[in-house]
């Protein structure tokens, strides 16, 4: 039986509903419903198993949001996880995929810099702080045993590649490779595998994005994959890892200036940079 998640309107407020496809009928999952005139539940996450929901409402105040797990089959109240105020903003709440441990993000400014934080799917366990406040965007590995993250951490205003437990049994290690005194780590994906992590950034040469590969785990890891651009090239930021894990493909004016064409490169770069696309003329477009 499929499960599917949505929201509904009820004098002016919204409940959590689970409808069952097959008899069509819907149930209403959060209680204690939201009190408060103008509250509303609001992001919602679905565990990878189907078996447990996390979700944000405003059930006592207005404004401030309460993190609240419950097993989707609403066989058990909700529980709640973590109490947010006096922030501004929180993010989406993030399920490690085993289940266990919900992942957040909260700020109290418009920076767009956020402090991360972890906690027991059950409730068992108050949030832990992991990182803050310089976080600008964080990934779970997919074994969920840890957590990257993309932040100043140890230098203000230097971004770099983190990796940490997720339970922040111990502290952040930068995982990327030696970065210039400007450089800045850019987008990263980790390999379905879990074993590493690909990141752009301009670590080289100050403004000029290329392709690099670093193990999860490991401090300092950091390994280039994009070979040799041509001058004034960029690595793009549309890059993919294959679901094997093994190779990469990316996109990068490497062998023409401005002129942007498909690359594959094992994640190890145990080879060099192959092109895919046939050879092109005359196709160009700004650099993004």
């Amino acid at each position: 039986m499929q499960l599917t998640l949505g929201s509904f309107p009820l004098r002016g407020l919204c409940a959590l509903l689970l409808i069952l496809s097959g008899d069509g009928r819907s149930y209403r999952l959060n209680d204690p419903f939201p009190r408060v005139p103008g509250g509303d539940v609001k992001e919602l996450e679905l565990s990878a198993d189907g078996a447990w929901l996390v979700y944000w409402a405003d059930v006592e105040v207005l404004g401030v949001d309460t993190l609240y797990s419950l097993p989707s089959d609403g066989s058990a109240a909700p529980v709640e996880l973590a109490d947010v105020a006096p922030v501004l903003f929180h993010s989406p709440p993030a399920i490690s995929p085993d289940g266990t441990r919900v992942l957040f993000t909260t700020r109290t400014t418009f920076t767009g810099l956020s402090r991360l934080y972890s906690v027991p799917s059950d409730g068992s366990a108050t949030p832990v702080e992991l990182v803050g406040p310089h976080v600008s965007s964080f990934q779970i590995s997919p074994d969920s045993a840890r957590v990257l993250f993309r932040g100043d951490v140890f230098t203000d205003a230097k971004f770099v590649l983190c990796s940490m437990p997720i339970d922040g049994r111990a502290g952040p290690i930068a995982v990327n490779g030696p970065l210039t005194a400007q450089a800045d780590v850019q987008e990263f994906a980790i390999s379905p595998d879990g074993t590493r992590v690909v990141y752009r950034a301009d670590a080289i040469t100050n403004g000029k994005n290329e392709l690099f590969s670093a193990q999860v785990g490991v401090a300092a890891s950091g390994i280039k994959l994009s070979g040799t651009l041509v001058s004034g090239g960029q690595v793009q930021p549309a890059f993919h890892i294959g679901a094997d894990g093994a190779r990469v493909v990316y996109l990068a004016d490497g062998l023409t200036n401005d002129v942007f064409e498909l690359f594959r490169v094992p994640i190890d770069a145990s080879a060099s940079p192959l092109r895919l696309n046939a050879p092109l003329s005359g196709n160009r477009r700004r650099s993004g």
